[in-house]
């Protein structure tokens, strides 16, 4: 697991006017959250990371993923990125998990 850090190729926070934030949580979370709630929206897709990050939140069904920007593999140390797009099916009202497919092979 990754500490949470300000700087470098994996930084989780970032300074908005002077206060530190989870960077991939827009500031205004609970506005969001709350139009969401009525409504049926199973996944939210966002970019740009160069690589694939899902997360959820306890008692909400919606799921939020940030998708892989379509760049060329990227590395530093330990961590490699490769170049790739994430494949969602729908059947019904069901999304699956998606397949991320690798372009640099």
């Amino acid at each position: 697991m990754m500490p949470f850090e300000e700087d470098g190729l994996a930084r989780s926070t970032v300074r908005e006017h002077g206060v530190l934030q989870y960077r991939h949580v827009v500031s205004n979370t609970q506005d969001v959250l709350a139009i969401l709630q009525s409504h049926n929206y199973p996944l939210a897709l966002a970019g740009h990371y160069h690589f694939q990050q899902k997360f959820s939140l306890e008692g909400l069904a919606t799921r939020f993923e940030q998708t892989a920007a379509v760049v060329g593999p990227t590395e530093q140390g330990i961590v490699k990125m490769p170049s790739g797009v994430t494949v969602y099916h729908v059947k019904g009202q069901k999304i699956d998990e998606g397949k991320f497919i690798r372009l640099d092979k």
